[in-house]
């Protein structure tokens, strides 16, 4: 193996790394951010999605990509039409 050949492969290593924490850091912050969404549903099931966003601070589509994946696990459900609906928290 050249000095090369040990660069390439240390430049590797380290954008893999790098990568990794990206999707970790990702991960945590997603989670983060759906614990937000129960705790609002939770204050105000009433509350809309674009209101969620402006509290929170992060863009609606977001805040319905978290409510998405919180449907499908189950832990929330949409009680309702999309106006005059209520959201509820099951878990």
């Amino acid at each position: 193996m050249t000095v090369n050949d040990e660069r390439v492969d240390v430049n590797v290593t380290e954008k893999v790394n790098a990568t990794e924490n990206v999707i970790d850091v990702s991960q945590k912050t997603s989670q983060k951010t759906s614990q937000k969404i129960i705790d609002l549903i939770k204050e105000d099931p009433y509350i809309s999605t674009s209101k969620m966003a402006e509290i929170i601070g992060v863009d609606r589509r977001n805040i319905a990509r978290n409510i998405k994946k919180l449907q499908e696990q189950g832990v929330v459900r949409r009680v309702g039409p999309d106006k005059g609906g209520f959201w509820e928290v099951i878990v």
